[in-house]
């Protein structure tokens, strides 16, 4: 039995303007979106744009939401978050670990939304001494933030 896209390219057009889908298909085609890393339902990867941009994809039930860095602040998607669904539409993403992805729950998926909205609010010092806190006291998060950071090196200095 074959597996069921998580998302088409219709539905993606319906999540979107024509000029986001259209923008974002530029992107996409010229190679402006990074590793993309599948961790679930959730998709993340960085767009190379006027400005390098940070696109978080939640891929569920044939629906896609995004969070991105940009200023885009309507509903639908941004060019951004388009060249990102492409990218997963045609498989190219990598799963964050060899384990199978976590399952979340009803209750549990939103905090990831209201985790990004407290982190958009907190301090620079605040995020680097939690972060300095957390990888003080856990290797397995210590290896996965040694990778990550190697993966991506330019968006530290950002």
């Amino acid at each position: 039995m074959q597996e069921r896209p998580l998302l088409t390219k219709s539905a993606l057009q319906h999540f979107a303007t024509d000029r986001s889908y259209e923008n974002g298909t530029g992107y996409y085609i010229k190679g402006a979106v990074g590793k993309v890393i599948r961790d679930g339902t959730v998709f993340t990867a960085y767009v190379q744009g006027s400005e390098l941009y940070k696109v978080r994809l939640r891929i569920a039930n044939g629906r896609a939401e995004k969070h991105c860095s940009c200023a885009y602040a309507k509903d639908s998607l941004c060019k951004h978050a388009v060249a990102v669904a492409l990218a997963v539409i045609d498989g190219q993403y990598a799963l964050i670990d060899a384990k199978p992805p976590v399952q979340q729950s009803a209750e549990t998926e939103p905090m990831l939304y209201e985790v990004e909205d407290l982190l958009a609010k907190a301090d620079e010092r605040s995020k680097s001494a939690f972060l300095r806190e957390l990888l003080a006291k856990n290797a397995e998060l210590r290896e996965l933030f040694i990778r990550y950071t190697t993966q991506y090196p330019t968006t530290l200095s950002a």
